[in-house]
């Protein structure tokens, strides 16, 4: 039993290789540091075994907490949820699907009243300027 307790590897996901080296430690019992050692050692992931190293655990549980933390946020998709600016009008940051050049159906009606007004007042406004340079 203590052999398997030394030699243990992660074969497959973070949170089984954990069941399996707690459940092995219960019965064990080794000093806190020595636990702590066995276990990222026998990690896998190298990148997640020089992060939890990094964060100088102070013993297993911590150890453990560092490497949840770290799975959790490597099973994140990445990306930022802001909208990128659409190369098809080049407005501002909208999704291409929300485009009101591209799709006039999802303009809101109220926006429609809006840009014919601001229509109305630029022609007027050319109006009244070609009229004092004549």
């Amino acid at each position: 039993m203590r052999n398997r307790l030394l030699t243990i590897r992660q074969t497959g996901g973070y949170s089984g290789y954990v069941g399996k080296f707690r459940e092995l430690y219960r019965i064990l019992r080794v000093d806190q540091l020595t636990a702590m050692n066995l276990f990222v050692n026998g990690l896998s992931d190298m990148q997640m075994k020089r992060e939890i190293q990094r964060r100088q655990p102070r013993d297993l549980n911590d150890a453990i907490q560092i490497g949840f933390l770290e799975w959790e946020i490597r099973e994140k998709p990445p990306g930022n949820n802001r909208p990128t600016e659409t190369s098809f009008c080049g407005r501002g940051p909208h999704r291409a699907e929300d485009c009101w050049f591209k799709h006039p159906e999802k303009r809101p009606s109220q926006a429609n009243k809006k840009v014919n007004t601001m229509f109305a007042r630029m022609t007027v406004a050319e109006d009244h300027a070609d009229e004092g340079n004549e």
